[in-house]
């Protein structure tokens, strides 16, 4: 019944192959897997047009069937983000204190 904004949380879904699988494939192949991933990457990304249109049409067909918005603003809005980014981070740090630090550097710059 209810979606709190602001979200904090979108993912773009990537591929990945296995590098020896990978090799032997045709060029062809992997030309065409390449071009094809790349498409589909640019119109998942989360900052991109396709997304923030597909993410608008899902908001208005949810706002269309009834559902309300809790909306944060200010320093609840902080306090929300802050916290979710926090807590985020923790999960990924738990499952994998190594690379989990790695990916936090590469992502966040802390």
């Amino acid at each position: 019944k209810f979606r709190v904004e602001p979200g904090f949380y979108n993912a773009a879904l990537h591929t990945i192959a296995n590098l020896r699988k990978w090799k032997t494939l045709p060029k062809k192949a992997q030309d065409l897997i390449t071009a094809v991933g790349l498409e589909y990457e640019a119109r998942a990304e989360t900052s991109g047009p396709d997304f923030l249109a597909r993410q608008k049409k899902a908001k208005e067909w949810m706002a269309g069937k009834g559902m309300k918005v809790i909306a944060f603003e200010g320093a609840d809005r902080k306090k929300w983000l802050e916290t979710a980014r926090r807590e985020g981070w923790a999960e990924v740090l738990e499952r994998s204190p190594k690379h989990g630090a790695k990916l936090k550097k590469l992502f966040t710059g802390q």
